[in-house]
């Protein structure tokens, strides 16, 4: 179905930039205050914070069945006893130790994608360097990476098998009965080479058609009532028919945690050790303090009464903290799908959004190697300096790597992933930069105006990783922490001024703060306050051994041809749905070192 290009990313720093950092939004049946004033984010997100806006629910039909369950994405409120337990529930399967014990999984999923890409080397056709691979099939980088992703995520959260790198395929098929072409005998150095497409992977493609439901509901508001109203219209059996294929695949995994995990008795034993990060292990944990609190309370009231309890099925259920009953299979699959979108959606276009800014920006690519070779990591046949078998990576080279890391923070400020920022509402009236918000209007803070904002940083549309090396940038670290002091206080005074205007740029104003290298309390890529990105250090692992993987071994190419518009064109490609990405695919050449 028609969606067209969402850009709410640009259009709040377009606004931003016209109205300045603080403004109101007002449309026929919504208001909306946008904050994009590194001072005052920190009381929108902190821990005193606003509860998220109800917008995020539209995507409960995507995690639970007919959108009946919350998961701690959906639940609004931090003090909500179902975001608190599913938080809490979660926290384990992503410390120190769990992210050390998942590392190999990440190294063994980008290995399939490095042994697929191996897969369409190219032999040049000169004699001088026959036996030297030169080119690589164009590949869509958004596509590949969110299969790596996927498998990752899989692995990870539920130690299942995802398969989805195995499904590549060559796009273009030889005819029945044609012979397929030699393209290492072309009389060309740099022969073209068919694309790389892919097998459709059932999971990902259900959840893409699914989202695009959702983006279409937004842009046409009675779509949704009307399939339910009119049932029989074949868009409605449509709806209906890939939302319960994507149901299936979410059963699926529940299914094969049970399988997998087996009984509580038998979890309790030496199968589930306190280190497993898998979904298993975390109910499990979940079960074990639920029982642990049971007893506890048993005894206290065992103390003045005497009673009688049915005794239950023991089973790996979370417990509902509103009944304090176990939860159901739906319950526990809208947590373990949130779990799924969000460990895959913004791990891969990162990672895509990293390998864009290495291939296009000037001598970056040629840093990033220059780092691989000093740990000898970089396989290089072409320099003496160089070893052509670099040793393999280990977990202890993610601290070891510098540049690599700031070209990572770097591309999530240019290219943050959660483009269109995170939105809130005013459960009350508030005060933001003096000026009064009533209850119930949403507050908005737009992360890609944020991140580009001129009033914030020196050069935001600079790509420039050496804003996060050691030594640089020192004083906008300290702005930035006593910038994320400032909060929003609650006030109901008649003085205070409604925020129907706009305080001035403070960039503008000789006392206002000034433009920084480095601005802390204006970089979010992972959110902030108690709602932050829960998979933070998880993903900082695996982008960081992902990008050594594969920047060791292939040198990085925008594809002019095949990305729509080339460079120049992809801004009008971006678009801002559940994560930023570009319509039409990145599409990126790899030549082999």
């Amino acid at each position: 179905m028609p969606a067209g290009r969402p850009q709410i990313h640009r259009l709040w720093q377009r606004l931003s930039i016209e109205h300045g950092p603080l403004y109101r939004v007002s449309l026929p049946f919504k208001k909306f205050v946008v904050v994009a004033d590194p001072a005052l984010v920190s009381g929108v997100l902190g821990r005193k914070g606003l509860p998220k806006t109800g917008m995020y629910r539209v995507t409960l039909d995507v995690f639970s069945f007919r959108g009946r369950h919350d998961n701690m994405f959906t639940v609004m409120a931090t003090h909500d006893p179902k975001w608190l337990t599913a938080r809490k529930g979660f926290a384990a399967t992503v410390s120190e130790e769990s992210v050390r014990a998942r590392f190999a999984l990440v190294v063994d999923a980008t290995e399939k994608l490095r042994a697929a890409l191996d897969a369409r080397v190219v032999v040049a056709a000169d004699a001088e360097s026959k036996d030297k691979p030169t080119v690589v099939a164009s590949i869509e980088m958004q596509e590949a990476s969110l299969r790596l992703a996927l498998d990752v995520i899989l692995g990870a959260a539920f130690e299942a098998e995802g398969g989805a790198l195995e499904m590549m395929k060559d796009r273009k098929k030889k005819n029945d009965g044609e012979e397929e072409k030699d393209i290492s005998t072309s009389s060309s150095t740099s022969p073209s080479v068919p694309p790389y497409s892919f097998t459709p992977c059932p999971l990902l493609d259900s959840l893409h058609e699914c989202f695009e439901y959702i983006y279409g509901s937004l842009q046409q508001p009675w779509l949704l009532p009307m399939f339910k109203v009119l049932p029989f219209l074949p868009a409605a059996r449509r709806h209906r028919e890939l939302h319960e294929r994507l149901y299936g695949h979410w059963s699926e995994l529940i299914a094969h945690v049970r399988a997998k995990k087996g009984t509580i008795e038998q979890l309790e034993g030496k199968t589930a050790p306190e280190y497993d990060a898998s979904y298993g292990a975390c109910l499990v944990r979940r079960r074990r303090m639920r029982r642990e609190r049971k007893k506890r309370r048993r005894r206290r009231r065992r103390e003045r009464l005497t009673f009688k309890k049915k005794k239950k099925k023991k089973q790996v259920r979370l417990i509902d903290p509103k009944t304090g009953k176990l939860q159901r299979d739906e319950q526990i699959l809208s947590q373990a799908s949130a779990t799924v979108v969000a460990g895959m959606d913004t791990t891969a276009h990162a990672l895509s959004f990293a390998l864009l800014c290495i291939a296009t920006t000037p001598g970056v690519q040629d840093k990033v190697a220059a780092e691989l070779a000093s740990l000898g990591l970089l396989m290089d046949s072409s320099s003496e300096s160089s070893t052509s078998s670099p040793r393999p990576i280990e977990y202890a080279d993610l601290s070891k790597i510098p540049y690599i890391t700031a070209v990572i923070k770097e591309s999530m400020r240019v290219w943050p992933v959660g483009g269109a920022g995170v939105g809130r509402v005013a459960d009350r009236d508030v005060d933001i930069g003096g000026f009064l918000v009533k209850k119930g209007t949403e507050v908005a803070v737009p992360m890609f105006a944020l991140h580009r904002a001129t009033w914030a940083w020196t050069e935001p549309e600079r790509f420039d990783p050496g804003r996060w090396l050691e030594g640089e940038g020192e004083e906008g670290k300290k702005t930035g922490d006593a910038a994320a002091t400032v909060t929003v206080t609650s006030t109901s005074s008649p003085s205070r001024k409604n925020a129907s205007s706009s305080p001035s740029d403070p960039s503008s104003s000789s006392n206002g703060p000034k433009p920084l290298r480095l601005n802390l309390a204006a970089y979010l890529p992972f959110s902030s306050g108690p709602r932050d990105c829960l998979g933070r250090r998880f993903g900082m692992m695996e982008l960081g051994t992902m990008l050594i993987m594969l920047c060791s071994k292939y040198r990085f190419e925008f594809d002019e041809a095949l990305n729509e518009g080339g460079l120049k064109g992809l801004e009008a490609r971006e678009v801002s749905k559940f994560t930023l990405s570009f319509d039409g695919g990145l599409w990126m050449k790899a030549t082999p070192r």
